[in-house]
């Protein structure tokens, strides 16, 4: 079940903190919706393209790799 949280995490949680936290920080330097939207956009960028690296790497690849086991 760990394994499993932490793969949800790096697919959704990283993308989808880089658009949130990109987007409030454009709102704080008071850009407006239009300057929020594409700051969401390039947080949800920089996050999938973190989130790709860091699930590429071999041993992250080997630890969320599923294996078929014999039951009992």
């Amino acid at each position: 079940a760990d394994t499993i949280l932490r793969a949800a995490i790096y697919v959704y949680g990283i993308p989808l903190a880089g658009a949130v936290s990109a987007a409030a920080a454009a709102y704080g330097m008071s850009l407006g919706d239009l300057g929020a939207a594409i700051a969401a956009i390039a947080g949800l960028g920089a996050g999938l393209a973190y989130s790709r690296r860091r699930l590429h790497r071999a041993d992250c690849l080997r630890e969320f790799t599923p294996t078929v086991v014999k039951p009992g």
